[in-house]
């Protein structure tokens, strides 16, 4: 998968208050989750903690935690080629 930066896409971000949870780590361009390539519950996974956390089913720590877990299913469906890292939520 290829982004703003236009070389092949070697991190990402994982955040759950903005519009859309995952950006590439080096141009900030928003990614579409459908275009990368793993498994639709691992898809499923990241809208659902994002849509919970937006929707305030999640408090700060919970979603905090689900996102760090959430990383190592991204790593994994991504067999290591991308990076994930988590940008955690303040405490309000």
């Amino acid at each position: 998968m290829y982004c703003l930066c236009e070389t092949p896409l070697q991190s990402i971000h994982l955040q759950s208050d903005s519009e859309n949870p995952l950006t590439c780590s080096h141009c900030a361009a928003n990614l579409e989750i459908g275009e990368l390539t793993i498994s639709p519950l691992v898809k499923k996974a990241v809208m659902q903690w994002a849509d919970h956390y937006e929707q305030g089913k999640l408090t700060t720590k919970e979603a905090n935690d689900a996102g760090h877990q959430l990383v190592y299913r991204l790593q994994a469906a991504l067999d290591g080629r991308t990076l994930v890292f988590y940008i955690p939520l303040l405490e309000k």
